[in-house]
């Protein structure tokens, strides 16, 4: 599990298979990560490397969780809908980027 505080805010990440199983079947077992991504508008923005992110919105911004689940500081280029940066993620953390609309 990883906490990280970001403003007001905070973000906590349940590390599972779960993303990778809804991509690789996206049927009736995987209903909870449907419900996650309907719910919090999650999007999918590219980004290199053992790098994996996700997208929420609100009205006048949007905010990047960009995820690593390595053993290792990884580094990786963040682009799509308005994000265009390098961004270096410590092992097991996560980054939030907001971008304002």
């Amino acid at each position: 599990v990883v906490r990280k505080r970001f403003g007001k805010g905070e973000v906590i990440s349940v590390n599972t298979y779960l993303w990778y199983g809804y991509k690789q079947a996206g049927n009736d077992a995987n209903r909870f990560a449907e419900m996650l991504i309907g719910r919090y508008s999650l999007r999918d923005v590219g980004v290199e490397g053992a790098l994996r992110v996700r997208v929420s919105e609100r009205e006048d911004a949007r905010f990047a969780f960009v995820f690593n689940y390595t053993d290792t500081e990884q580094t990786g280029r963040l682009v799509g809908l308005g994000f265009d940066e390098d961004v270096t993620v410590a092992p097991h953390d996560v980054l939030v980027i907001k971008k304002e609309k």
